[in-house]
Formats: C-alpha cells, sequence, structure tokens
C-alpha cells in the first residue's frame, strides 16, 4: 500500500479561527486528492468537546492518521481524544493545519498559516513516516 492510500482524519472546529479559515478547510481535501491521496476525509465539529469526541472514534475505528485544524485548544482536544480511544498511542499520528485566532502550536511546530505549502509539509511527512516523539502527561485529581 502506498502512503497516499493512507487513511488521514481531518479534525476542523468551527470555534477557533475566522470566516477566511474556513476558506482554507474547503481546500484541504482537494489539496490532498491533487497530491494522489485518495482516503482523506473531513469531520467539521462545533468546539472542543465534539473534536475530543470524534478523535476518540475515529481512533477506536482504525484511523492512525489524525489532523486537528484549529487552534491551540482543538489540537489539545484531539490529542485528548487520541488518548481516550484507547488505542496504541506509538502507532498514532497527530498533525495539525493553522486555524485557531493565535495559532502558538502552529508557530511552534513551525507550521505554514498558508494551507497550501501546511498540506504539503503534512503529506510529505506522511509519506516518510516522519514522527516527532513527544511526552503525554495525564493528570488526574481525586
Amino acid at each position: 500500500m502506498s502512503a497516499t492510500d493512507t487513511r488521514v482524519e481531518v479534525i476542523a472546529t468551527r470555534v477557533s479561527g475566522s470566516i477566511s479559515d474556513w476558506a482554507k478547510v474547503a481546500r484541504i481535501l482537494p489539496l490532498f486528492e491533487q497530491r494522489g491521496w485518495t482516503r482523506v476525509a473531513l469531520t467539521e465539529v462545533e468546539g472542543h468537546g465534539e473534536a475530543r469526541a470524534a478523535s476518540a472514534r475515529l481512533a477506536a475505528d482504525g484511523a492512525r492518521v489524525l489532523v486537528a485544524a484549529g487552534g491551540s485548544g482543538t489540537f489539545n482536544a484531539v490529542m485528548e481524544g487520541l488518548v481516550d480511544s484507547g488505542a496504541p498511542l506509538d502507532a498514532q499520528r497527530l498533525g495539525f493545519l493553522r486555524k485557531g485566532s493565535a495559532d502558538l502550536i502552529g508557530k511552534v511546530l513551525g507550521m505554514p498559516d498558508d494551507v497550501e505549502p501546511a498540506v504539503a509539509l503534512l503529506a510529505d511527512a506522511i509519506e516518510a513516516d516522519h514522527v516527532e516523539p513527544c511526552d503525554l502527561l495525564r493528570a488526574e485529581t481525586a
């Protein structure tokens, strides 16, 4: 199976970003398709709670590449959903497309603000199976 057959699930929140950012979201799937990707889907959600639930559901259903399209809150919610799913985290890949108002995570990760180079960067990373391992800490209170 080639990398372009990889299932990629994009989760985009309506609460982050502006109207112009939705124009970015509308371009995500066509940009992947132009590169030959055949299994890319977009899930639009209202807020972070729905993003977390969608992420958990998709990961439990076998999705191994999820892309959070939003701001830092969306990224966090999608990451929490991955943890909630019970899927093995070492097999998960989480990408990020900037659509938030501050875009702090995107800036720190060096993601382009323009969607075309951002999708190209993600697609290239997925094709090369390039990952940046990270530690995950979960704190629970009694």
